[in-house]
């Protein structure tokens, strides 16, 4: 049979043990001529809030407890979700100053496990109180402490209530990693998105700042669904990621300035959902460099875990485990992973190197990486080897073959200069001509990260919402301003994802740009244009300093005129 610390046959052994117990302490206080002095300590976890247990519940009963005793209270010691496993809680450890200092004689608590969930951190916290002539009194044990029995006790439901933490802590790792397994999210909802609960919302960034708090529910609240608000400037804020000119700085900066035009059309200012303790605010670097490497905007959910070292709980910083998500991404795996990819270039550029005047070592600005716009698609002429790509003397970026650079034969190709290379590349690019459809995918990439399809999806999921509320509006479910609040949003939407409702977006200056692909290749990023060099290009041959022939993926040779 399993034994806990709340066992029935436990407590009744040892309320009729001790059943004297408090009988003989109230007659030692009346004989002290001097008032006793005790602190009073509650303590709730974050899981215990939860479940509703009440701190007012436990304060009354000790209170009660200290007026049938005749006793006074020194001060009431409180920690409000903190777990007892660990001594690292504010209140209780002002409490231990305090009884240092001598100013009270004795402790009371609702339970003993209100003070403590760890046999070893008890036994040590009690023999300090021994040694500074403190009692401890558990309202709902009462048991004498002071006595041999009494430590005996005290030292096995000490044991009780460790296991019983153990054990749960055993349940929530496997909860944790079912949930992880189903595709649900461990932890707070990250900033972006909401759990959906529109008509009881209690979200930071709900009632006056989302303009759908209050209405029907989107979602059971099981999974995080996109915020109407947060996810857009989301997507606004990566997209400024990958183009590589932009620190995490800088774009706390520009999500900060970023304004958005709600459906009702009130403007809002995007603001993050703040931490515990504190409520919206600005964004900082810090909060930017989190969200943007985390993958679960791209669809998926991490699994980190965590590990115990004695009673300290040690999250692990390193990824243990990814699986797909039941959420719906803001971004694609793709663009992570580029947003990924330019942050680990501009990590292993070189500090100290390559700098004007005085500005050398840690403190000097990192060089820009390099970047070259042909790497892995040249091939040499002459032995048919591919060409590496190096830094050479000035630091000049330069393509070399491989037989020369590995000395694992004989070539006579010289080294060339990579601008020498992409000039070339670029007169190539000026060369291509979209047609009109090729055209239209792209602006509606430019609207949304899933293109036209994307677009063309998220205004059926808008109609068949629509749908669903004239129905129950129709079923006299819902009254008639929510009926015509949804209509509203409705035609705000539709408006949004077709492509000639768009305000953000110069539709006649895209198509230009389209239509004049040089123009375009010249407003391109150099990870821009090295990412469509290597969809564009199979291979291209060096021979003499210059591109001999070109090899495209035959689905983009119409393009070339």
């Amino acid at each position: 049979m399993q034994v806990t610390i709340d066992d029935p046959f436990w407590l009744d052994y040892i309320r009729r043990v001790n059943h004297q117990y408090g009988k003989w302490r109230a007659q030692t206080a009346k004989n002290d001529a001097s008032p006793v002095q005790v602190a009073i300590y509650l303590r709730v976890s974050t899981e215990e809030q939860v479940e509703g247990h009440s701190l007012d519940e436990q304060l009354r009963q000790c209170q009660a407890f200290i007026k049938q005793q005749g006793w006074t209270v020194y001060k009431v010691y409180c920690d409000e979700g903190y777990s007892g496993t660990h001594t690292r809680r504010p209140a209780f450890r002002r409490m231990q100053r305090d009884a240092r200092a001598g100013r009270f004689q004795g402790v009371v608590a609702h339970r003993i496990n209100r003070l403590f969930r760890n046999a070893q951190a008890m036994l040590h916290t009690y023999s300090e109180w021994q040694a500074q002539d403190i009692f401890f009194i558990s309202v709902h044990e009462r048991i004498d402490f002071t006595t041999f029995w009494g430590r005996l006790i005290l030292t096995i439901l000490s044991f009780l209530a460790e296991i019983f933490v153990h054990d749960l802590r055993e349940e929530t790792r496997k909860g944790l990693r079912g949930r992880f397994h189903k595709g649900l999210h461990n932890g707070p909802i990250p900033w972006g998105y909401c759990n959906g609960r529109c008509s009881t919302c209690t979200d930071p960034n709900g009632p006056g700042y989302c303009p759908r708090a209050g209405l029907p529910d989107m979602h059971h609240g099981q999974q995080a669904i996109p915020h109407p608000v947060d996810s857009l400037a989301y997507v606004y804020a990566h997209r400024l990621y990958r183009t590589g000119h932009y620190t995490d700085r800088d774009i706390a900066e520009a999500l900060n300035r970023y304004r958005l035009e709600l459906p009702n059309g009130r403007q809002v200012t995007v603001r993050s959902r703040g931490r515990p303790g504190r409520g919206p605010g600005p964004f900082t670097k810090d909060m930017v460099r989190e969200m943007l490497q985390n993958p679960f905007y791209a669809g998926l959910v991490p699994f980190y875990g965590s590990e115990y070292k004695g009673e300290q709980v040690i999250k692990r910083t390193r990824l243990q485990d990814i699986n797909t998500g039941l959420h719906t991404p803001l971004i694609s795996q793709e663009d992570f992973k580029w947003g990924l990819s330019i942050r680990a270039l501009k990590g292993r550029s070189p500090q100290g190197r390559g700098r004007k005047g005085n500005e050398r070592g840690k403190s000097a600005p990192r060089r820009a990486a390099r970047v070259y716009l042909l790497s892995g698609l040249l091939d040499c002429a002459r032995c048919g080897a591919p060409m590496h790509s190096q830094a050479g003397g000035g630091n000049a970026r330069r393509h070399v073959c491989a037989t020369r650079l590995q000395r694992k034969g004989v070539c006579d190709q010289p080294s060339v200069k990579a601008d020498r290379l992409e000039r070339e590349l670029a007169d190539q690019m000026a060369r291509l001509r979209l047609p009109a459809d090729w055209q239209e995918t792209v602006i509606g990439y430019l609207l949304d990260e899933g293109g036209l399809e994307a677009l063309l999806a998220r205004r059926q999921e808008v109609e068949g919402h629509f749908e669903h509320i004239r129905a129950l509006y129709e079923a006299e479910e819902v009254g008639r301003q929510t009926y015509l609040t949804e209509w509203r949003i409705y035609e705000r939407q539709m408006a949004a994802l077709s492509l000639e409702g768009q305000t953000k977006i110069d539709l006649s200056r895209a198509r230009a740009l389209l239509t004049d692909f040089g123009a375009l290749w010249k407003r391109l990023t150099p990870r821009e244009q090295q990412g469509i060099a290597r969809s564009l290009l199979r291979a291209a041959t060096v021979e003499g300093g210059r591109i001999l022939r070109w090899s495209w993926y035959s689905i983009f040779a119409p393009l070339r005129t």
